[in-house]
């Protein structure tokens, strides 16, 4: 891992987004104008969109590129409960960024008692997007209903939950930025977007198994693996090496298999295979590169063998999504 020396450490307390943000401007020499943050450092570039709706829901719109390696601490305080949805999280998926796409994986649904750190390294142009409001919110919009995200938001401990980035949801964040960055988007249509994926999250959630719901574990695990993930997703065209990720983190490979399972539902194989075949289809189906290019630049052996895993996947070959 980056030695702790040479690393930026920007601290997030998103209760008071903007008081937050205010102060991050005053500290590297940004512009806040109470809606837009913008900060061009020589460590990093940072812009964050807020929207505020009703006084209850604020959804932060973020883009970062890291300069030199750049740690962000989660560490939200309040009286309050408040949930977070954040889509996106940390990372890319591609060395290089494909264009008008949603580059990073994964959902990470955790409440304002539950502290973490994100490492980004050098490098990195990541973009995502931070869901807020208070747990009441959504008992009177689901007051109904018993959902297995309810269940998960009755739990007043730290914890956290994390869902893969699917199509549905994907599309719903391409929406939010497009019409949340333009000065000639829809306003409204990040808190429409926003209600959407939240109900495709509790959909996803039904799905589940009852044993994968309400996760916790420790904030330095969970940073160490988290950052074993983005080293997965950042190198899809070749197969984890457990042994050379364990000396690097000082973690034993058993300890990486039990944690990892833990937190993201299924072992390290499993996990990039699943998100190997998934950024398959980002490239399918995003960009007009060749099938043959995209089956050599993700390791496999020959466009025949890439099809196969991608309809055993989705049920219907590759060449489908380019008719569409």
């Amino acid at each position: 891992m980056s030695d702790k020396a040479s690393v930026t450490t920007i601290k997030f307390n998103d209760i008071d987004t903007k008081e937050n943000l205010s102060a991050l401007a005053h500290q590297y020499q940004g512009e806040w104008d109470g809606k837009t943050l913008h900060i061009d450092h020589e460590q990093f570039k940072l812009d964050i969109h807020c929207f505020s709706y009703m006084r209850m829901v604020s959804i932060d719109l973020c883009e970062a590129s890291v300069y030199q390696p750049v740690t962000f601490v989660q560490a939200p305080e309040s009286e309050e409960d408040f949930i977070y949805i954040r889509l996106g999280f940390s990372g890319t998926i591609v060395n290089a960024p494909l264009p008008d796409e949603f580059h990073s994986n994964g959902i990470f649904i955790y409440n304002s008692s539950q502290h973490f750190e994100v490492d980004f390294p050098a490098g990195v142009n990541d973009r995502w997007i931070v869901i807020k409001f208070p747990k009441r919110l959504y008992y009177e919009f689901f007051e109904r209903e018993e959902t297995k995200l309810k269940q998960i938001l009755d739990d007043t401990e730290p914890w956290f939950h994390y869902l893969p980035l699917n199509a549905e949801i994907e599309e719903y964040i391409k929406i939010i930025f497009q019409n949340g960055v333009s000065p000639h988007g829809r306003k409204i249509a990040p808190f429409s977007k926003a209600l959407d994926t939240i109900s495709a999250i509790t959909e996803q959630l039904e799905a589940e198994e009852p044993g994968n719901i309400q996760k916790r574990i420790h904030p330095t695990d969970l940073r160490i693996i988290i950052s074993i993930k983005d080293q997965i997703l950042g190198s899809l065209d070749n197969l984890p090496k457990l042994d050379d990720l364990s000396e690097e983190h000082g973690m034993s490979v058993s300890k990486i298999h039990r944690l990892f399972k833990h937190v993201f539902k299924m072992p390290v194989l499993k996990f990039y295979n699943q998100q190997k075949v998934e950024l398959l289809r980002q490239k399918i189906q995003h960009t007009d590169d060749s099938l043959t290019n995209i089956a050599a630049d993700l390791g496999f052996s020959h466009v025949a063998h890439m099809s196969r895993v991608f309809k055993k996947h989705y049920g219907y070959a590759p060449s489908a999504l380019r008719r569409a």
